[in-house]
């Protein structure tokens, strides 16, 4: 399973763009790998609409990344369907289908969509539809691969959220001129007769759209729909769905603000403003000369754990021998990092992307006090005094924002 984004694009709208071949996927979907591709393709759709229908609204780089994200966690619910329940889903329906329409007018409806979303290798000519159909994809049968696709561009065009990017997946011409619309019914129908799947315990087809369903005019309500209910079923897919809730959030809040020229602030030094007072170290005779030791905080307890065979998690417990040590090899610094109290979110965040043993990144901070878990300031007071009789110093840093969403 491919880990990009995708969705099926119409032979027409690859050519009207030019689409670079490498986004392409061996069905024919489109894979954004990263938000550059995304913003590529926003710029030719929204310069194409000006220059044709200026009152069209601007379709939003946000909203692709998205969509896209929305498209390939329905493949992989699909192939999880697969894989847990019906293994030879596709070979069932193939057959259920032949019983309900001649097998040359199934052909000839899978033939127009590969051509119509042509794969890369039908797109360039290196093979045809028929080739295509008769060959397989990623070990599954061309014609029950297709099938899938088939029923994912359906729950494309019928979702309302998506109607801003219909252009890309339009199945107009599929519905008018074939037999697709009874092929499609006559899919979700026998789905319905297969066994149930899901949080809500509905068929496939059911499942997939439920997601439209609860939510049809928001992508971004439908990744929350997706995280709160698929959640336990879509791990690896979930800190990419996160970060892209973030990235809607983040643009609407750009592209709903108040508009106009930012405000600006020039700073001028003229005689009484912008005063601060000087506060100048008067170490100045030690600090050009200082050897400087940095030590990644709880890394560097860890490891003295192990070396002296004991539990060491304070900041006052470091051993007398290791603190001789340092001293005797020249350093007259000791730089800590991480010593700050640490977000509780952030760590919750980590555990839940599936890394349980996760601490909270030493850059997202609940507050500047020293950390309750390495002893807090008087422990710190405790090794600034064993440090100094060592002539040692004691260093560390700050950056105001880097804070946790708790902060």
């Amino acid at each position: 399973m491919s880990l990009s984004r995708e969705f099926h694009v119409h032979r027409s709208i690859r050519e009207r763009y030019g689409f670079d071949r490498r986004v392409f996927s061996l069905r024919g979907n489109v894979l954004f790998p990263d938000l550059q591709s995304c913003r590529i393709l926003t710029a030719r759709m929204n310069a194409h609409r000006r220059s044709t229908t200026p009152a069209t609204p601007a379709v939003h780089t946000s909203d692709v990344y998205a969509m896209g994200l929305i498209e390939e966690i329905m493949h992989y619910m699909a192939s999880v369907y697969r894989e847990q329940v019906v293994p030879d889903i596709g070979e069932k329906l193939l057959a259920h289908l032949k019983e309900c329409l001649p097998e040359t007018e199934i052909d000839a409806v899978l033939t127009r969509f590969v051509e119509e979303f042509p794969p890369q290798a039908v797109y360039t000519g290196e093979l045809t539809a028929g080739d295509f159909l008769n060959g397989s994809v990623d070990g599954i049968p061309g014609r029950e691969a297709a099938l899938e696709e088939m029923l994912l561009l359906s729950l494309e065009n019928s979702n309302p959220a998506y109607r801003p990017f219909r252009e890309l997946f339009d199945d107009s011409s599929l519905s008018e001129s074939s037999s697709y619309p009874v092929i499609l019914d006559e899919m979700r129908a026998f789905l319905e007769t297969l066994p149930s799947f899901g949080p809500e315990m509905a068929s496939l087809a059911e499942t997939l759209e439920a997601p439209a369903r609860n939510s049809p005019d928001s992508i971004e309500g439908q990744l929350r729909y997706i995280r709160d209910k698929w959640g336990h079923l879509i791990g690896r897919f979930l800190y990419r769905l996160l970060r892209g809730m973030d990235f809607l959030q983040e643009e609407r809040a750009f592209r709903d603000g108040p508009g106009g020229e930012p405000e600006t602030y020039v700073y001028s030094y003229a005689a009484g403003e912008a005063e601060e007072a000087e506060r100048y170290s008067p170490d100045r005779f030690w600090m050009p000369n200082v050897v400087l030791l940095a030590k990644t905080t709880l890394v560097w307890l860890d490891q003295l754990s192990r070396s002296y065979a004991r539990n060491i998690r304070r900041v006052d417990e470091v051993p007398e021998e290791e603190l001789d040590s340092i001293a005797a090899r020249g350093f007259t610094g000791l730089w800590l990092i991480g010593l700050w109290e640490r977000s509780p979110a952030s760590r919750r965040i980590k555990n839940l992307c599936g890394n349980p043993e996760a601490e909270a990144s030493a850059y997202s901070l609940y507050d500047y006090t020293i950390a309750e878990s390495l002893g807090g300031w008087d422990a710190l007071a405790v090794l600034r005094e064993r440090c100094e009789e060592r002539g040692i110093r004691l260093a560390s840093d700050m950056v105001p924002n880097h804070s946790g969403i708790d902060s």
